[in-house]
């Protein structure tokens, strides 16, 4: 009689402690709502999925491989930060008047040729094809 007993207490105890981690999980709050008009498709994209958090750890990455790329072509002074484009970086991360045009202007930018980094990976293999001549 015990056992049973203290069988039926262990599952009690377990069904209470999955319990609120269960609820918890659905009724999480929905994600901080991007603010303003997106004209970035990579911002409306994260907004979408997963609001202003998702935005900025999207834009976060971009900024990062963005300055690989001119690190990689020798470019010593490049800087790029999130104040390049963005008045404040609180709240609803305002955006400077020439931001977008920015963020199109270094996403377009490609390698100079003869830099120390190809710009495409059809470079690169192009590239280890004439050293190897």
């Amino acid at each position: 009689m015990k056992s049973a007993f203290a069988t039926t207490i262990s599952l009690v105890a377990a069904l209470l402690l999955v319990l609120p981690v269960m609820t918890s999980a659905e009724e999480a709050p929905p994600p901080a709502p991007c603010q303003g008009k997106q004209s970035i498709s990579l911002v409306k994209r994260a907004c979408s999925k997963g609001g202003q958090k998702a935005a900025k750890k999207s834009m976060q990455g971009w900024v990062r491989s963005t300055k690989k790329k001119h690190k990689a072509a020798g470019e010593t002074g490049f800087k790029l930060t999130c104040k390049t484009c963005h008045t404040s970086i609180k709240g609803a991360y305002p955006i400077k008047k020439d931001a977008v045009a920015t963020y199109k202007k270094l996403k377009a930018w490609k390698a100079p040729a003869g830099s120390l980094g190809p710009a495409t990976i059809d470079e690169l293999v192009d590239s280890l094809h004439s050293f190897r001549q």
